[in-house]
């Protein structure tokens, strides 16, 4: 039985778990909740293996509420790793008043460490790695799951495939914890955490991955309030992948991408229409009014021929002729009067 002084130490790398099954190694994030709860995801060693522990404390009196939510949260997760391949719930138990789920660690780098190492991927990873996980999310949308979390650091990319996969669920948001769940204060929100705050919209995993697009494309974070285009910080990028992230990353919330389907389509067709990229229907309208206005300013200059003067009809010849004649007989006159 624990203590109420081990449920409420903070633990350190070098703790120990389940009979020294698992040794704590680093502290990967923490998200901090309501009522003092919050969930830490660490890098753990296991038997002959390294594996993802997620520390869930959750200050619930009532155990068989704390039952329940901690086997909800269990279901879920498991749920999540099945549908997006790499997050494998392989463990889980309670130890210091705190709930841990163990996880399998896929082979690979994250994309943390990528964009370290490289400063920023070429344009066919991340279309190629956004439509990996966007596919995911798709998947978790129709099972009502939002991952809660999605930053360079809970996506891993892997060694053989290359193939992006989501990491570290939020537990909270796994298990439908809404008591302890809140609309987070701005100065509180990751860089890739949608504006309004909010961890109950699935929009909110929809902005995170393009946020964590834009940083893998540019080397920088976005900016809350102040979203520099893409193309300004990496030329590279073509004109609709940047519209693309300048739209998945707009300001006002109904101007975003509303499903993971929508993101989906539009990032298949960037992948397999290059030759014809998704061009805005406005952007295109106006860039032909455009077309017309300088084509017209142009014309203009030109006179049309219905305002030409006319052109007399006749024998040209023969008017020549007598022009030359009456010339002729003018300078015969003036030399016999002189």
């Amino acid at each position: 039985m624990f203590t109420c002084s081990q449920a409420e130490a903070k633990l350190q790398p070098g703790t120990y778990l389940h009979n020294s099954r698992y040794r704590l190694l680093s502290s990967l994030s923490t998200q901090i909740w309501l009522y003092n709860s919050y969930e830490t995801n660490w890098l753990a060693q296991g038997i002959n293996t390294h594996v993802f522990i997620t520390e869930v404390m959750l200050p619930e009196n009532n155990r068989d509420t704390l039952q329940s939510l901690t086997r909800l949260m269990a279901r879920m997760l498991s749920l999540a790793g099945t549908l997006t391949g790499a997050a494998r719930l392989i463990d889980a138990f309670s130890e210091y008043g705190r709930t841990f789920f163990v996880f399998h660690v896929p082979s690979g780098e994250t994309l943390a460490s990528q964009i370290q190492r490289k400063r920023h991927l070429s344009e066919q990873e991340v279309l190629e790695g956004c439509l990996q996980v966007a596919e995911q999310l798709q998947k978790l949308e129709s099972h009502s799951l939002i991952h809660g979390r999605i930053s360079p650091h809970a996506i891993i990319v892997e060694q053989q495939s290359k193939q992006w996969h989501l990491l570290h669920f939020s537990a909270f948001l796994a298990g439908r914890a809404h008591r302890y769940l809140s609309p987070m204060p701005p100065e509180q929100l990751p860089p890739y955490a949608m504006p309004e705050g909010t961890p109950l919209d699935p929009r909110a995993d929809l902005y995170a991955l393009l946020a964590t697009a834009y940083h893998a494309l540019t080397g920088l974070a976005p900016e809350r309030g102040h979203l520099i285009s893409p193309r300004k910080l990496n030329q590279t990028i073509s004109v609709p992948l940047n519209d693309l992230l300048m739209q998945g990353l707009h300001p006002d919330i109904n101007r975003r991408y509303q499903s993971a389907t929508a993101l989906v389509r539009d990032l298949n067709y960037l992948l397999n229409h290059e030759d014809e990229p998704a061009i805005d229907p406005m952007a295109q309208m106006f860039a032909a009014f455009a077309e017309e206005d300088e084509y017209e300013s142009r014309v203009k200059l030109i006179p049309r021929p219905e305002d030409l003067p006319p052109i007399s009809s006749g024998n040209d010849l023969l008017l020549a002729s007598c022009w030359l004649a009456g010339i002729t007989a003018c300078l015969t006159l003036l030399t016999l009067w002189k």
